[in-house]
């Protein structure tokens, strides 16, 4: 792979030749015209072209982006723009310039971000926006042994969540092995919400709609979103999908408050590394018994190992828990160094839930260790939205007052 830059900028260029040595071509080239030079001299689709559409030249950067691509089709350009409007942003996705970073200030370590990683799409705005209230976002993984009950974990969850944070709520369901989310939370059973996205990003069809457009809304709760998947294992390895990921999950954390991720319980797929590497927090869902236990171990060596994932990053769920399980001490003991954040009982009434008779399974158990570990004031929250009800409760009876 060569990287070839140009930027004409020269800080730039040292940084990248510092980090990639002789993987940078020697020049960065200053203008358009000598970019295409380049490339007619070196017709070869394994490169990475750094470059920005501020460029000096005769070209105008329409025609610079089809000029490079009618020479090397399939090359990676990861390209720096000043500002990225809707129509601007739909002519480079239709050219397959899909690694963009957006700011007027090129940050080298955006850059390098690109380079290193095998993305879909790399959309970046520098100016990073903070939320209402300056809550926190957070992509949550959930994760953990097989049969532990991920999925079914990962809806109380989200339940809870968006039913006491009163904020926009995404769960995904990303396990291509076996997809319930539907089921478990009584949606149009087969839908394939994912597959509706990937498609539309294919037809570049997407672009002037909002991802929350597609996925579908709890019946209880209109805070609460749901994206579906009908992918199996095999059309997720063979149709490539792993390529979306960044795209979807992204785009979905950039509209919802927080993102609750259902994965395979095999830590090799892409879907699963992706994830697990890319989100805020991971709960990772055991069942308290000596299998489970060292099943997890085992996964737990590679999450930490494998894909140098911090412990302190990953909470520990003990779901399924009755009279004759393990207890917290002695799984604390064999899995040292992760934190226990929450148990749930065994619940006879999941078994209901999953078949229909139940909408809801309401959770009796402490959820305060959780939001702790997920970094979220709870307490606050609940007097910022006492105080908002408060005064919407005020303005009402002056309201009536007022109209006497």
């Amino acid at each position: 792979m060569k990287i070839v830059v140009a930027l004409n900028n020269k800080l730039i260029m040292d940084e990248l030749v510092s980090t990639y040595k002789d993987k940078v071509y020697e020049h960065d080239i200053y203008d358009k015209e000598n970019v295409i030079k380049y490339l007619e001299e070196n017709k070869d689709n394994n490169q990475i072209l750094v470059t920005k559409d501020t460029l000096d030249g005769i070209l105008d950067r329409r025609l610079y982006i089809k000029a490079i691509k009618n020479i090397c089709p399939n090359i990676k350009i990861i390209y720096i723009v000043e500002k990225l409007d809707m129509e601007y942003k739909q002519f480079l996705f239709a050219n397959e310039v899909i690694n963009i970073i957006e700011g007027e200030v090129i940050d080298v370590d955006n850059i390098k971000e690109t380079i290193d990683t095998n993305r879909f799409i790399v959309y970046k705005n520098q100016e990073k926006n903070e939320s209402i209230n300056n809550f926190k976002k957070e992509s949550i993984a959930i994760c953990g042994t097989s049969g532990a009950g991920k999925s079914v974990v990962a809806s109380l969850i989200a339940k809870e969540l968006a039913k006491n944070l009163n904020k926009s709520v995404a769960l995904l369901d990303m396990n291509v092995n076996n997809p319930s989310i539907d089921i478990i939370n009584n949606l149009e059973v087969n839908t394939n919400v994912l597959g509706q996205i990937v498609e539309d990003v294919d037809k570049y069809s997407i672009l002037n709609k909002k991802l929350n457009t597609y996925l579908l809304k709890d019946a209880e709760n209109k805070k609460l979103s749901y994206m579906t998947n009908s992918f199996n294992e095999f059309e997720i390895k063979n149709k490539k999908y792993s390529k979306y990921y960044d795209f979807v999950i992204n785009k979905l954390n950039s509209e919802f408050d927080l993102s609750i991720i259902d994965l395979p319980s095999i830590p090799f797929l892409d879907v699963v590394n992706y994830s697990l590497i890319n989100a805020s927090k991971i709960l990772f869902v055991i069942n308290p018994n000596y299998i489970s236990v060292r099943q997890a171990a085992k996964q737990l060596n590679i999450l930490t190992n494998l894909y140098n994932i911090d412990n302190s990053k990953i909470g520990l769920v003990i779901n399924k828990v009755t009279k004759n399980s393990l207890d917290n001490l002695q799984i604390r003991t064999l899995l040292k160094g992760y934190k226990i954040v929450l148990n749930l009982n065994y619940d006879k009434n999941v078994e209901a839930l999953i078949n229909g008779e139940f909408d809801i399974i309401n959770l009796k158990n402490n959820f305060n260790k959780v939001y702790n570990f997920l970094e979220i004031d709870i307490r606050k929250i609940y007097l910022q939205n006492a105080n908002m009800i408060r005064k919407f409760l005020m303005k009402e009876k002056l309201s009536k007052i007022s109209s006497i």
